[in-house]
This record gives C-alpha cells, structure tokens and sequence, in this order.
C-alpha cells in the first residue's frame, strides 16, 4: 500500500481504448443519475425538515445567529425543488453532463434521444415536457406545449436561485449577461442593470416602456431641430438686416457710393469733350495740308 495512492502507468497513457472506455463510463454515469431513487422509509422529501443542531437552539434561543441559520436551511431546502415538476429534453448538440447534474440535483426530470444516449426514460414526442433545451437557431418541428429555451437558461436559474423567464432565452434571441452568483448584490461597486432588475421588478423594462421611451427620445429631437432652425433664422435676418442698413448707408443700387457715381460719370463725360476737341484739331490740319 503506497500512500498518497498512485495510479498504475497504464491508466496514464492516453489511447483509443482509454478513451472509448472513458466515454463509455461517462455515458453510463449520466445514465445512472437520470433514474429514481427509491425509499425505504415512509417519510416524503415534503416532509423533511431541516437539519439544525438543536443544542445550539436550546442554547442561544432565538439569536440572530439561529435565525440566520434557520434561513439558510430554508432556503436549502426551497432549492432542492426547484426545477421540480419540469420535464426537460436535451437535444443532441447539447452537452448533457452539467445539464443532468444541475436538473436532477434541483429536482427535474430530464431526457434525451435514446437512440444518441442509454439512459433516456421518455422520447421527444411525450408532450408532458415542459421544456426543452436546444442550441441552434431553429427547428423544423415544434410542440406549443413546451418552451423552447437555451442552456444557458438552466444556469442561470441556478445562479439566481429562482426560475427566471423564458422569453429571453428562446430559439434565436441574443441571451442575457451571464452574471455571477459569487458576488453581494448589496456592493458599492457597478452593478449592472439585469442585476438590478432582479432584486427590483419595477426597474424591468418593458417593450412598452421602451417604445414610449424611443418616442419621447424622437419628440426631443424634433424639438431640438425646430430651435436651431429658429436660431438660425434669427441669425440670418439679423445679418440681412445689417447688410441692408450698410446698402442704405454707402452704396447705391450696384453696391458703389453715389457721390461717386456722380463723380465718375462726370469724368467720363469730359473724356468725351477731350476726345472731340482732339477730333476736330486733327481734320482742321488736314484741311489746311490740303
């Protein structure tokens, strides 16, 4: 005897025996977990109490640390039933392990394809099940007596300790956080709104709500658009404004000064005087060369 206990070298060398045993044993223990167990006494799993050590009851009496464990006993005992009067499918592209773990342990019932795995105890069409878990975008089959739901959706019931909705978790929809139960919800740090809306209902948020949010957010919009097209019409007469006071003020009809108009007119009418007095001059010379 060898202690701490080692394992023949055999056993550590990996081949196709080994594995084809080793999902062979795996198969055959999921297979194990999916039946009942029977009782040999009489007492029924409603009828269990709690274990509380009752010394410490006799001596501390109803303290806060009794309470308390009181509390956690309950609240033990409520997650033992939790997913108890569910009948669950498996699809065959869902990994079965975790799944069977997690249904039996909270109290469901759960199945797959028989003719894929040993150990299914009803078929796909039994329409007793209550869901079933499938991870693909679509079926071509479907029964209106079950939800069609994704893994994730069993996990996460786990990690809230209570049976979440199913609307967001059905064939196609884009899932949820996965959020984590191993931290205080009563934390200073970031919390993230699904996790708000977990310990407080009313901060859900509706399709309702959403579409007369979106609603509200359009009719602001609007409002803001019809301001700045205000402003800037405001701005636009006041420079029109401007430009017209400077129109009055120095220039005339084309933009230049009418003195100065006037003066250029009157400089183009001497220009012309000039030119006919050179005009004349130059046939008077000729006349006389003549």
């Amino acid at each position: 005897i060898a202690y701490p206990p080692q394992f023949p070298s055999s056993l550590l060398q990996d081949n196709a025996d080994t594995f084809k045993d080793e999902s062979s044993f795996v198969s055959d223990r999921i297979a194990a977990l999916n039946f009942e167990l029977l009782r040999t006494d009489k007492v029924q799993e409603d009828e269990e109490e709690p274990d509380i050590d009752m010394e410490l009851l006799e001596q501390d009496g109803d303290s806060k640390r009794i309470i308390k464990m009181k509390q956690e006993a309950s609240e033990v005992s409520r997650l033992r039933t939790l997913f108890k009067g569910l009948k669950f499918f498996i699809n065959r592209e869902v990994p079965r392990e975790p799944l069977v773990i997690l249904i039996r342990s909270f109290g469901g019932k759960v199945s797959w394809d028989a003719s894929v795995f040993a150990g299914a105890t009803f078929a796909e069409n039994d329409e007793t099940i209550t869901h079933q878990i499938v991870d693909r975008p679509s079926l071509s089959t479907q029964y209106i007596s079950r939800d069609y739901i994704q893994p994730q959706w069993v996990f996460d019931c786990v990690n809230q300790r209570q049976l979440l909705p199913t609307n967001d978790y059905f064939l196609g929809e884009t899932l949820p956080p996965h959020l984590s139960p191993f931290v205080d919800s009563k934390r200073d740090t970031y919390i993230p709104p699904e996790e708000k809306a977990l310990h407080d209902p009313s901060l859900i948020e509706t399709h309702d709500q959403s579409e007369e949010e979106s609603d509200e957010e359009e009719a602001d919009e609007k409002e803001e658009e019809e301001v700045d097209q205000e402003l800037l019409d405001a701005q636009l007469q006041l420079a029109y404004q401007q430009e017209t006071a400077e129109y009055k003020k120095y220039g005339g009809p084309d933009g230049v000064n009418e003195d100065e108009e006037d003066l250029s007119e009157e400089d183009d009418e001497e220009d012309d005087d000039e030119e006919d007095d050179e005009e004349e001059d130059v046939d008077e010379q000729t006349k006389r060369k003549q």
